[in-house]
């Protein structure tokens, strides 16, 4: 004698005594047999892992992933260059996410955005912990606007207002820490891979 589950599709298993309101004939509850309910089961196991494979698989995972390290340097107005570590975004995915959801940063650490040509920039703190200064350069690396101690998880816009080719996000308080003012300048100390 073959067993028959019901399987009432608001999630519960139950027999049609405990589910009265639904009924044996109603679309909402099927009569389903063990061997049937196992290829069910198998088919949406089996469609869950091939979209996982296809990468929906865990955010926190590919949000985490390394970014490249570029060694840059930031003229000040007393003509020194100060140095940082900055991690590269270029891709339209990288430069997205950029420093959101980040608690630390080192003094010398930041981000750098690249993008393969010029435009106006447009920045928000959306889901941003870390107060930043925003430094926008344009192709010769010149900066062009700077935004400093942008407010924490801030939906404010805040624009490049010339175009602007490398965008540098760090520490806020460092740029007037360290003396980088409207004559600054960006310098790149190794090749860029080409911006996406």
């Amino acid at each position: 004698m073959s067993s028959i589950f019901y399987l009432v599709l608001n999630g519960g298993t139950d027999a049609p005594k405990t589910a009265r309101h639904i009924g044996q004939s109603s679309f909402l509850m099927k009569r389903v047999r063990p061997q049937n309910l196992q290829a069910i089961c198998t088919l949406f196991i089996a469609m869950g892992l091939f979209f996982f494979s296809l990468g929906g698989g865990v955010p926190e995972a590919r949000a985490s992933q390394k970014l490249a390290i570029i060694d840059a340097g930031i003229t000040t107005n007393t003509g020194a260059t100060r140095l940082f570590k900055l991690e590269l975004a270029e891709t339209p995915a990288q430069r997205t996410k950029g420093l959101m959801g980040r608690k630390t940063l080192a003094d010398n650490g930041g981000m750098l955005f690249v993008w393969p040509q010029s435009a106006l920039r447009l920045f928000w703190m959306k889901n941003t912990p870390l107060s930043l200064d925003i430094l926008f350069f344009n192709a010769s690396g010149e900066l062009v606007y700077m935004h400093q101690a942008a407010k924490p998880y801030s939906l404010e816009t805040i624009s490049s207002i010339e175009p602007a080719k490398y965008v540098v996000e760090i520490k806020a308080g460092t740029a007037k820490l360290l003396g980088i003012d409207s004559d600054a300048k960006l310098i790149l100390k190794q090749p860029l891979p080409p911006a996406r």
